[in-house]
């Protein structure tokens, strides 16, 4: 299903003292995001129970659009210093709407 769109959510946990540090780089990230090819919309939310934890909710045209991005990312759109602001490995997944 190469033409389905998809939607990813990732979950972050921040590094104690780096909540606000964090937040703004990851605020500052999304419109590179948005702007991605493929990239349908991206949202960001701060967990009002713990605010340590953010998670991006982000739609894509299809599987491979999405593909592309994580592999940008890891490479020439990475975010120097992003990495030491969160701890653990972040909490992926990707979904298919149904019912719709």
């Amino acid at each position: 299903m190469p033409d389905t769109p998809i939607v990813a959510i990732v979950q972050l946990r921040i590094r104690p003292g780096q909540v606000a540090a964090a937040r703004e780089t990851l605020a500052k990230s999304i419109p590179d995001t948005r702007a991605f090819p493929g990239c349908l919309n991206v949202t960001l939310l701060a967990d009002n129970a713990d605010e340590q934890r953010i998670t991006l909710v982000e739609e894509w045209a299809s599987l491979e659009h999405d593909r592309a991005y994580r592999k940008w990312r890891a490479g020439a759109g990475a975010v120097p210093g992003m990495a030491d602001l969160f701890e653990g490995i972040p909490q992926f997944s990707q979904h298919t709407r149904i019912g719709e």
